[in-house]
């Protein structure tokens, strides 16, 4: 499997110094840190099963949305919106809910990750929309469990669920998966991704898109500052920041909850 990591303050050895940790913290939260962690566990299992023919992209941004998504795994079989999350304990993944128990109460979280994960698979379809691919491009979003202290109780979740003790067999299934791209097709879709096409500030405003905002800036995703309170885990607020404007906040709307229940 080929990676290409655009993680900010990472060093070419892989590393994050102290002094970087420190910096990282006061950009993006003080969680961020522990999802880059959950990222390797999830690129360690994925190593182990997939070949040259898959990329793996880390951190992206997406160009003219501001969007950062952790990772896009672009292969043969599709594209894979993967979100890796470092929680632990009990959990329901129901529909476009996400929560906990308290008793026999369920207690909904109040960062639904179900749905974050359901966005970020949206952004990159937009995305790639506005490269020129049809709408019918095969983008699967895919929540990831790093822990094995997470258990999720699934119910027809929005996005496919996949626990830690489950990363490889996941792996193996995109491998086996019908081949939807040609090679050249891969190939494309890799490079305008990480070398888009230029576009002028005239353009970008005539599509109805900002420069995206500052880390630390509320975002669509809703990573606010709000605590977990199941696991006491912050997500990274800079994790996946862009503008609700233009198109695309179209596009986000379409996947609020309400929404989604609507279309399921």
């Amino acid at each position: 499997m080929k990676i290409i990591d655009q993680t900010p303050f990472l060093s070419e050895g892989g590393k994050i110094s102290a002094l970087d940790q420190v910096k990282a913290t006061l950009k993006y939260g003080a969680d961020w840190l522990q999802e880059i962690n959950a990222q390797k566990t999830a690129i360690a299992c994925f190593g182990k099963v997939l070949d040259n023919s898959f990329t793996l992209l880390r951190n992206v941004s997406l160009a003219g949305l501001g969007a950062n998504i952790p990772l896009i795994l672009i292969g043969p079989t599709g594209i894979y919106v993967l979100y890796v999350t470092p929680l632990r304990g009990m959990f329901r993944a129901k529909g476009d809910a996400w929560g906990t128990f308290e008793g026999y109460n369920f207690k909904p979280a109040r960062i639904n990750i179900i749905v974050r994960t359901a966005q970020m698979g949206r952004a990159v379809q937009t995305y790639l929309e506005r490269q020129g691919y049809p709408g019918s491009t095969p983008v699967e979003a895919v929540l990831l469990a790093s822990d094995p202290g997470l258990y999720i109780n699934s119910i027809r979740p929005i996005v496919r669920v996949v626990m830690r003790d489950a990363l490889e067999h996941f792996a193996a299934s995109v491998v086996q998966g019908h081949a939807v791209f040609s090679t050249e097709t891969v190939h494309d879709i890799l490079n305008r991704i990480t070398n888009p096409p230029s576009a002028s500030p005239e353009q970008l405003i005539a599509q109805g898109i900002s420069a995206p905002p500052f880390a630390g800036q509320a975002d669509a995703f809703g990573l606010g500052s709000t605590q977990d309170s199941a696991a006491g885990l912050t997500p990274a607020r800079g994790s996946a920041l862009f503008p609700e404007s233009g198109a695309f906040a179209e596009s986000l709307a379409s996947l609020q909850p309400e929404t989604i229940a609507r279309r399921k």
